[in-house]
């Protein structure tokens, strides 16, 4: 790790855990193929961010759904390729 509290992205001086001009976060934590594995595992498991918002407003309006995602509405609609990866696992 560097010695100095810099941005990895930027180059700003942190202040906290995020760097307070672009937004990336600091990273503490050593990069192990075990992490590795961790997060990819959690990207494709995280099911917090509306999986059943986004299964409900499809069944009720799906055109409503699709055609806000394509005009950047996304913060409470599920990514579409991991949507379909879960019900395709299911």
């Amino acid at each position: 790790m560097k010695e100095n509290q810099d941005c990895a992205h930027c180059h700003a001086e942190l202040v906290g855990s995020f760097c307070h001009v672009c937004g990336q976060k600091q990273i503490t934590t050593r990069f192990t193929v075990k992490r590795m594995y961790s997060d990819i595992l959690a990207s494709l498991t995280n099911l917090e961010k509306g999986f059943l918002h986004t299964f409900k407003a499809l069944l009720v309006s799906p055109g409503k759904v699709i055609n806000g995602y394509l005009n950047g509405d996304t913060a409470a609609i599920f990514k579409p390729f991991r949507y379909a990866f879960i019900w395709a696992t299911i």
